[in-house]
């Protein structure tokens, strides 16, 4: 099984490295990922394909039902638990995407881990990725599924 971690390095670097830490490196260019803070806007974006990553990652059920309907991909962005400053930042955080992650596997829709950051200082094993989203509530296999899952669309995409 290959495991896979969307990447904001320019494609330069991307292709003298190829892989870190087990992961095959995805440029984000080309994936059009679309960011927002609104749920209301996130749903009316998503569409087949798309990936959308909820900043804040405020748990919705509809959202997720819209996902899962128009074959979208919902992406955690494992760094900002990481980058979060102080502890009751990080811990609403945690709590937000641990309830957004449970709707996601309870109606069985997409998402997606990565680490989006320029600075590989961020980017963690898989090892230790399993340990962090052990905090939130996953299992092993759950959290390698998110680091695979993006496998489909990149074929879809024809970027693999």
């Amino acid at each position: 099984m290959r495991y896979y971690n969307i990447i904001d390095w320019d494609r330069n670097k991307i292709s003298r490295v190829k892989t870190i830490y087990g992961f095959r490196l995805i440029p984000q260019s080309p994936l059009n990922i679309f960011m927002t803070d609104s749920v209301r806007v996130a749903v009316s974006h998503s569409k087949r394909n798309s990936i959308i990553q909820l900043l804040g990652y405020k748990p919705d059920p509809g959202l997720v039902h819209r996902i899962k309907e128009k074959k979208s991909y919902l992406l955690f962005n494992l760094t900002d638990i990481l980058k979060a400053k102080s502890g009751s930042q990080r811990q609403r955080l945690m709590l937000n995407m641990s309830l957004l992650l449970k709707l996601c596997i309870k109606y069985k829709a997409n998402y997606i881990f990565s680490y989006l950051t320029d600075d590989e200082m961020y980017v963690r094993s898989l090892k230790e990725s399993v340990a962090i989203l052990s905090l939130i509530g996953l299992n092993e296999k759950q959290t390698k599924k998110g680091f695979n899952n993006i496998e489909d669309l990149l074929y879809e995409i024809e970027l693999l």
